[in-house]
C-alpha cells in the first residue's frame, strides 16, 4: 500500500477518530513495512511529519545540517563493502531486516524483503 499524503492522509486520520491507536492509523495510511518474520514495523516519525506537512507546517531540521551522504563506499580487501547506518535508516531498515541484491548491468540494487 502506498503511503498516503496531503489531504487524503488528513481525511483518513480524521475518519479513524481518536479511538484508533497510532498503530492502526499508521497501518491504514501505509506507514509501515513488513519484516521477514511477518511482523510489522510502524514508521510513526514519517507519518507525523507527513501529517504536519499536510497541515501546512514545515518540518525541517534543527538548522545544523550535519554531514551529507555521499552514496559511495569502498570495496574492502575481503571483497565486501559496507553500507552505512544512515543509508539503512533512510530506507526504514532495522537490525534483522533482510535485503535482496539484484544486478542491473554494472549496478547493484538493494531492496528490502517484505514478508
Amino acid at each position: 500500500m502506498p503511503r498516503l499524503e496531503g489531504k487524503e492522509l488528513l481525511a483518513t486520520i480524521k475518519s479513524l477518530g481518536s479511538r484508533a491507536s497510532k498503530s492502526e492509523k499508521a497501518e491504514a495510511c501505509g506507514y509501515y513495512t513488513v519484516r521477514a518474520d511477518g511482523s510489522k514495523r510502524y514508521n510513526y516519525t514519517a507519518m507525523y511529519q507527513a501529517i504536519a506537512e499536510a497541515a501546512g507546517v514545515s518540518v525541517g531540521g534543527n538548522g545544523k545540517p550535519g554531514r551529507t551522504l555521499k552514496w559511495a563506499t569502498t570495496v574492502l580487501t575481503t571483497g565486501a563493502c559496507l553500507v552505512g547506518q544512515r543509508y539503512m535508516e533512510e530506507l526504514g531498515m532495522e537490525p534483522g531486516d533482510e535485503l535482496t541484491i539484484k544486478r542491473q548491468g554494472r549496478k547493484l540494487i538493494l531492496e528490502p524483503i517484505a514478508g
